[in-house]
Order: structure tokens, then sequence, then C-alpha cells
């Protein structure tokens, strides 16, 4: 007979139990928790993420099925829906929040480059948001617009490492460039936006604190020339040049020169305008730098496709967060045993 652990044993493992009760001790997380402790309740939530699950019910439908092996699982022997419900509701979503930032800050510093297209030494960070929809009926308290209600998930990917470095859960109305006032920045990084991203006072303090960024130009929007470099047009490249805000209030939020790249990609017949602080590198790196803001788009792609944020274990803002931050943690989990497997 087989006496090894199971398989998702290994896998909460992962976990460092001392660094998990630190951060459940300074929100007092097992406070009067009689049946179900705050790992008993991530690795039942956990569980539910990997198999699928749509319900709390279908959950705890699962998991008594197999009783016996629940303690070897790490879950409590008596799981029963009204405490794993109320486990959700009530408990410190927060707990969840530090687990996650503590699983990326080490998957950070552990899990392999990937290729890029870009020689840039620094960090390249791509930032973006993703919206899920809720019944306003059912989750009244994440009022969107007059007919539904949502949340709104930001998040940055380190592209080397195709890893979230930085999460933030906001109402569904909060206009995204408000959520890069959240942002830690790191002197000489590259930050990837698409125009929505666009705010020129927010671009400008990045540029003052030694930060770079790459964005595209909105379709309204008008400079000044101020010169022009050669570009290879066999690349896909139009212009290279160097331009200033036009507008009274652009000038003043952005008073700095920006460098302005067209570029066509011939594989869609799309043509780009990248507009970007960055002036010692080639142009078409501009370009490859952009391409890879994809990442951060297929990570909300495959936190939806694959871990359940779609349908809400619960109603209210605790069990929203709570879910939301158990599957980033989970999608951390499975990096970092990846790269366990393949080392």
């Amino acid at each position: 007979m087989n006496q090894g652990k199971y398989v998702f044993s290994q896998v909460l493992e992962l976990i460092h139990r001392s660094e998990f009760d630190r951060i459940v001790r300074k929100f007092k997380g097992n406070h009067r928790a009689r049946t179900m402790t705050c790992r008993q309740h991530l690795a039942v939530l956990m569980f539910g993420q990997l198999s699928g699950k749509d319900s709390l019910r279908s959950i705890v439908i699962c998991l008594v099925a197999h009783r016996k092996k629940l303690y070897h699982l790490g879950m409590p022997r008596n799981l029963n829906l009204s405490t794993l419900s109320e486990a959700n509701g009530k408990r410190d979503w927060r707990i969840y929040e530090s687990l996650g930032l503590k699983l990326i800050g080490r998957a950070k510093g552990t899990v392999w480059l990937r290729e890029t297209g870009v020689d840039y030494p620094e960090p390249i960070y791509a930032f973006d948001s993703s919206t899920v929809d809720l019944c306003l009926s059912l989750y009244p308290w994440a009022d969107f617009r007059s007919t539904k209600a949502g949340v709104k998930i930001h998040a940055m990917l380190e592209i080397n490492t195709e890893l979230p470095v930085f999460v933030l859960i906001t109402e569904a109305s909060l206009h995204d460039v408000k959520a890069m006032d959240a942002i830690v920045l790191e002197a000489g990084a590259v930050y990837i936006m698409d125009r929505a991203y666009v705010d020129w006072a927010r671009l400008s303090r990045m540029d003052a604190a030694g930060c770079y960024f790459v964005t595209r130009a909105k379709k309204n929007f008008t400079f000044r020339y101020q010169g022009s470099r050669p570009v290879d047009k066999s690349v896909g490249l139009i212009c290279d040049q160097t331009v200033k805000t036009k507008t009274p209030k652009a000038r003043k939020d952005y008073p700095g020169n920006l460098r302005r790249i067209k570029y066509r990609d011939e594989e869609h017949d799309v043509v780009y305008v990248f507009l970007t602080n960055m002036f010692e590198i080639d142009a078409y790196q501009i370009a490859e730098i952009y391409r890879n803001r994809w990442k951060v788009e297929t990570f909300f792609k495959w936190m939806k496709g694959n871990l359940k944020i779609k349908r809400y274990w619960g109603l209210n803002e605790n069990a929203v967060k709570t879910q939301i931050w158990v599957a980033i943690s989970t999608y951390v989990l499975v990096a970092l045993l990846k790269e366990k497997v393949d080392s």
C-alpha cells in the first residue's frame, strides 16, 4: 500500500507554515475558530480552485465523499457548508492577500525567465485591468452601472517571469489610471500600458521617478514636432520623432519631450503609434517591448479560464476578495510547482 503523501498535500507544503501562521496571527484569523483554521480554510478553497468547482456546495459534497482522507489533505474532518460559508464571509480577506503577495515575492526570485525578444537589463512590467461582472441584485455593494455590478482586478506582470507583482481589487467603476497611484515605482524599470492609461500628470511623475513608460497615443493626441531620427522601414517602422504635447493643460502636466514612434504590424496589418520617454534604445525595440503587453491579457484569460473567479462562492465583499486572492495564490503556486518539477 502506498504510504506517501497525497499530491495535494505536497502542493500545500509550498506554503511555509511559519510564514502563513505569522500572517494569521497578524489579522487574528484563528480567533474563536473551533472547527476550521485558516490553513484548513485555505486548503478547502484551493481544492475548489484546482478541481474547478462552481459552488461551495459542490466543494463540500466532493470532499465529504472522501471524509477519511480529509485530515491527510490538511482539511477539517467535519466539513460542512455552513462553516465554510461563514468562514468565507467573515474571515479577513487580507490574510489571503498577504499570502498571495508573499508567494509572489518568493516566485519572483525563483521562477525561470522566459524569452521576451527584448534586450533590456532592468525589469519590464505590463499593467492592465479586467472587470468581472456580477449580478446587481445579489451584489449591491459592487454597483457598477444602473443594471449591473462588478469588481475590477488591476494587475501588473513582470514580463520575464509572467508573474503578477502587483494586484489591486477595486470597484468596477474606478478609472484605470487611478490604480496607477498605488504602484511603487522602480527607477530604471519600464512600464507598458495601453492608451487608457495616458494621463500626462501621472506619466510625468513616472518620468521624474527615473522610470520609463511605453504606451500608445490616443487618437486625438496633438503634438509639436521637435525632430526625427532615421528608421529601418524594412522592419515596419514608419517614423521616429521627438515631440512635445500641444494643448496648454497637457504641456503643464507633461512639459518634457516625448518619443513618438509609428510602426506597422505587417502580420495583422495594423499601424501603432507609441509614446515613450525612452530615447536611448532602438525604435524597433520599443515596438518589441510593447508587444509583450499581451502577457498581462493572457494572465487574465488564464485566470478566468482555469480558476474560479467568474462565479463566486459568497455574496459579500469579503468572500469575493478572499476568492480572488486564493485564485491568485493558486496561480503562483502552480508556477512554483512547475519550476520545482522542471529543475
